[in-house]
């Protein structure tokens, strides 16, 4: 096994002569209770020669990777495959799927999330797709995981070019993540080498974004899937805190000067309304900041089918709505807390 201990430099590895085919890369933290079925699904992989595992201990303060230690001494075979870059402080997943990447010597390379998992034959599948049809990025069909027995299969609808991607990405249709798509590694390592940690909310439909827009030629795999872990705790299910709005909306504003103009203006507007919806249900951005936030998005969305009648009403009304919501909003949760107390 190779260990690295990380300076706060870049530092660029080499692959000792060995031709790699796909580099998995694995931001670590905090995932102690996920981990093991991850790195079973990965070392288990049909995948067996030409692949190399590459984790970045984000200075985690559980035993993630003792337990990706411990594991990878039931497949004695992958030890030479394996790559671990130790953070001395904690950097945060942007910074550490930078470092994984800039390690990454595989002519292919695809991100892993540690507490998700994949079928063992799918990185086998995507990589044979890719030789077969010289494709820049592969992407797969995937399962939303909510728990033992609840699960949705999402089989993506084929493109027959970037643009295409890009809108469907843009739509929904294609999530923005980066789990489910193989990319032509130096494609995507110029991408992740100007990563910095200021993008954290969107940080994968940042990335995606930026790739897809340099790919040639992009396919579908409709056999093995990946499968995504919906936890109890992730932000998405919990109540929201006013500076993560913030930092979703300045990002979005962010995102959209990387596909500026009218080809994707109204892509851009199909995000915003979502947003708009998402910020409804928590009523934690003042009324003073709403009235302001994409009144373009606001204004446009009557014509936009795509979304059912209340919703559109909704969003359509909310300014003159929202000031009067937020207030009883929150004289219910200072009565909710002055009971607690």
């Amino acid at each position: 096994m190779i260990e690295s201990v990380k300076s706060e430099k870049n530092v660029k590895y080499e692959s000792d002569g060995i031709d790699v085919m796909l580099s998995v890369c694995v931001a670590v933290y905090g995932v102690e209770a996920y981990i093991e079925q991850c790195v079973r699904s990965l070392f288990g992989q049909t995948l067996r020669d030409g692949v190399e595992f590459i984790f970045v201990d984000d200075a985690t303060p559980d035993r993630s990777i003792e337990i990706v230690e411990a594991v990878l001494e039931e497949f004695p075979m992958r030890k030479s495959q394996v790559k671990i870059i130790r953070h001395k402080h904690n950097q945060g997943i942007v910074l550490s799927r930078r470092d994984a990447s800039a390690a990454a010597c595989g002519r292919y390379m695809i991100c892993c999330d540690p507490d998700d998992w994949v079928d063992l034959d799918l990185y086998e599948e995507l990589c044979g797709k890719a030789d077969e049809t010289g494709a820049d990025c592969v992407c797969c069909d995937y399962f939303s995981e909510f728990g033992e027995h609840d699960n949705v299969k999402k089989r993506l609808t084929d493109v027959d070019s970037t643009e295409e991607m890009l809108h469907s990405i843009l739509s929904g249709s294609a999530r923005g993540v980066l789990w489910n798509k193989l990319f032509r590694r130096e494609i995507a390592q110029k991408v992740f080498a100007s990563a910095t940690e200021k993008f954290v909310r969107q940080e994968d439909l940042y990335k995606v974004i930026q790739i897809v827009n340099k790919c040639g030629k992009i396919v579908f795999c409709h056999g093995s899937c990946y499968h995504y872990r919906i936890r109890p705790g992730s932000i998405c299910r919990s109540r929201m805190k006013l500076s993560i709005v913030h930092e979703v909306i300045s990002e979005l504003d962010i995102l959209e000067k990387l596909l500026p103009g009218t080809e994707f203006a109204e892509d851009w507007n199909f995000r915003k309304r979502w947003q708009l919806l998402w910020i409804l249900l928590h009523f934690v951005l003042p009324p003073s900041e709403y009235r302001k936030l994409w009144p373009e998005a606001k204004c446009g969305i009557m014509k936009d089918h795509r979304f059912s009648l209340s919703k559109r009403l909704a969003i359509r009304f909310s300014d003159w709505i929202y000031p009067f919501a937020f207030f009883c909003v929150g004289l219910l949760r200072s009565l909710s807390g002055s009971r607690k107390e």
